[in-house]
């Protein structure tokens, strides 16, 4: 499983978030980006089987960029970090199908949790492959989260 976490790259919410999934997941299973275009052609690129999009929107302004995306993005298992919890910025965020929705005042460390969820959920369908009597570092390794 691949992540992309796309946050501006001045945003500290966003460095705290990528200090969270650092300490969570191995090196290599996941990227930040900090600009939109860079974001969208990693996402080009990216596996849409197997790959996990983190999107942190800190203000109404950088979820409307999101929204002009909807349809590229609506192919991946999307986690959706609102700037509010308003109706009508809940109702925006709803438009881009995320498997997991929050807001920037709720604790990151769901959003961590969904991550190692989904990348243990993405290992059990069978889109990597794991040999039947594999060592529990193999299974850690192609989930991409550290054991401990």
């Amino acid at each position: 499983m691949t992540i992309l976490l796309y946050r501006r790259a001045a945003d500290p919410l966003g460095k705290r978030l990528e200090r969270k999934i650092e300490a969570a997941l191995l090196p290599g299973s996941w990227r930040p980006c900090g600009a939109l275009p860079e974001f969208l052609l990693e996402l080009r690129d990216a596996d849409k089987r197997n790959t996990v999009v983190v999107l942190l929107a800190e203000n109404q302004e950088e979820l409307a960029r999101l929204l002009v995306f909807r349809d590229v993005l609506a192919e991946y298992r999307c986690i959706l970090i609102l700037p509010d919890a308003s109706p009508e910025t809940i109702s925006k965020g709803h438009s881009l199908y995320p498997r997991f929705l929050t807001d920037i005042e709720n604790n990151l460390d769901d959003v961590v949790a969904v991550l190692a969820k989904m990348a243990d959920l993405i290992g059990n369908v069978g889109l990597e492959v794991e040999a039947p009597h594999a060592a529990p570092e193999a299974k850690t390794a192609r989930n991409g989260l550290r054991q401990g």
